[in-house]
């Protein structure tokens, strides 16, 4: 989760799906069908899109393959969509006990979101988020599921809706985020996160995020270990709004 002001950015597309919201003022959010103005929205993954605002936003990032997703795809019409500004208030209140969740309130938020239950996709996962201090190439990944090179690439394509190379740059991306929250310098988080420098990647967060990794500096990036609330989220957000974007009603 991330928390401060909106950089100037360019047009961007990254993996993962996005929600941002602001309780401050109105945001515009530039897609593919022009812009949509709203307290808050959600963006699909690879969707090209920027935003404009003054405000501070809060920002969520949620990966294609966690399960629980498929009503924000259903939602935004594979693409943008907007949010009101009730949405926008319980998605603060809902991800504030998330971050700092009450000893009664553990329970409620636990559920059983997990990434695809293939097996094989799992073990694959798993590895590549626990080498990503090294070089991951596709040829060594696929005898782990005991596939030819060509037949990996496609299937794990089928499976994530993303190329393996784009995946494990998205991942790269992830770490070195972590890397900088956890009050890390360029180029601790470009090594840690397996990239040849920070000029790499600062070139790579820019053509994902749109801003520079410089821009984090305002930034508050939340890094948490509790299960995340994702039925609430969709509860809160699974429906059609009506009525002005950013109003109660």
């Amino acid at each position: 989760m991330y928390v401060g002001p909106v950089a100037l950015n360019r047009a961007h597309q990254h993996y993962a799906h996005q929600i941002a919201w602001s309780l401050e003022t109105e945001l515009v959010a530039i897609g593919a069908h022009g812009p949509v103005h709203g307290a808050g929205y959600l963006v699909c993954s690879a969707a090209v899109h920027r935003v404009e605002s003054s405000a501070w936003l809060q920002t969520i990032y949620l990966a294609p393959e966690m399960q629980g997703t498929q009503w924000l795809v259903e939602r935004a019409g594979g693409s943008l969509a907007v949010l009101t500004l009730l949405e926008a208030r319980q998605l603060s209140a809902i991800l504030l006990n998330w971050r700092e969740p009450h000893a009664s309130d553990r329970d409620a938020l636990a559920s059983p979101d997990s990434p695809n239950d293939d097996v094989r996709l799992a073990l694959v996962l798993r590895h590549l988020e626990q080498g990503l201090h090294s070089p991951l190439r596709a040829v060594e990944v696929a005898q782990l599921v005991h596939l030819s090179p060509s037949r990996f690439l496609h299937w794990f394509t089928d499976s994530l809706g993303l190329p393996f190379r784009a995946y494990v740059r998205w991942l790269r991306l992830q770490a070195a985020v972590r890397s900088l929250a956890q009050g890390g310098n360029l180029t601790e988080a470009a090594h840690l996160a397996g990239f040849a420098d920070s000029a790499h990647l600062s070139r790579t967060f820019v053509s994902a995020f749109g801003i520079t990794p410089n821009s984090l500096a305002e930034v508050e990036i939340t890094v948490s270990d509790n299960e995340f609330p994702m039925r609430q989220i969709a509860h809160a957000l699974n429906a059609k709004p009506t009525g002005n974007a950013f109003s109660d009603s």
